[in-house]
């Protein structure tokens, strides 16, 4: 897990929360400022159902948004916290859903609890940079075992569970190594993604895959630079 990850999973689960019931994002080294918010809100795609995006944008500052469903043509719910040196600040629920015209409307959930004008503006640039984000390939993965698993390996056991965080990052020249393996028979979460074909791409809905016997690998999601460096 990332550090702000890892910091979040635990704020998460003290709330009586169960962290494995989303998926981590961490997209503090992808915010684009300059993001195109309604062409990304009209035409992204998030890889999975329920995530919890999160990401410092400078000293003090971060955000924790929980985003349920995949895409506006659906409609996304998206909530969570602003937070500054540890305090949280809550952000009501609010729906992206696109119209009838093709246009996206946004607005509360509920209709006694709205969320402020400024609120739905940070949200519909952090969800902007989200689907952007998350349009690039993954190219790396860093593997973090839990230390029950060391002494299991010792024993010639299975491993009961691992941690990877799953670095998504521009892509590279063919020629070079990128990293990673899905040969992993253990039971994971596949993302949901574009695939490229003749006829242009195709989107392919997040998965469990893998023997859940062999033991299980949990992914956070990380970036490891800003779009627009």
């Amino acid at each position: 897990m990332t550090p702000l990850v890892r910091e979040m999973v635990k704020w998460w689960a003290k709330g009586g929360n169960d962290p494995t019931d989303l998926q981590w994002f961490d997209i503090s080294n992808a915010l684009n400022y300059e993001v195109d918010v309604p062409a990304w809100l009209l035409n992204g795609r998030s890889p999975f159902h329920r995530c919890m995006i999160m990401g410092r944008v400078k000293e003090g500052w971060e955000f924790a948004l929980v985003a349920v469903g995949n895409n506006t043509q659906d409609g996304i719910i998206v909530g969570g916290s602003k937070i500054y040196q540890q305090s949280h600040q809550r952000i009501p629920s609010m729906t992206f859903i696109t119209n009838d015209e093709g246009l996206i409307c946004r607005g509360p959930t509920e209709d006694d609890d709205p969320p402020t004008e400024e609120d739905l503006s940070i949200v519909s640039h952090l969800l902007a940079n989200f689907f952007e984000s998350v349009s690039q390939p993954s190219t790396s993965y860093k593997p973090v075992p839990h230390r029950a698993n060391v002494s299991r390996a010792k024993r010639g056991l299975l491993p009961l569970y691992e941690l990877v965080t799953v670095y998504i990052e521009p892509v590279k020249q063919k020629n070079e190594s990128h990293g990673g393996t899905h040969a992993s028979p253990r039971q994971h979460d596949r993302r949901g993604h574009f695939r490229r074909t003749k006829n242009g791409p195709v989107w392919v809905k997040s998965c469990i895959v893998g023997d859940p016997a062999r033991g299980a690998i949990f992914h956070d999601y990380a970036f490891r630079e800003k779009l627009n460096d």
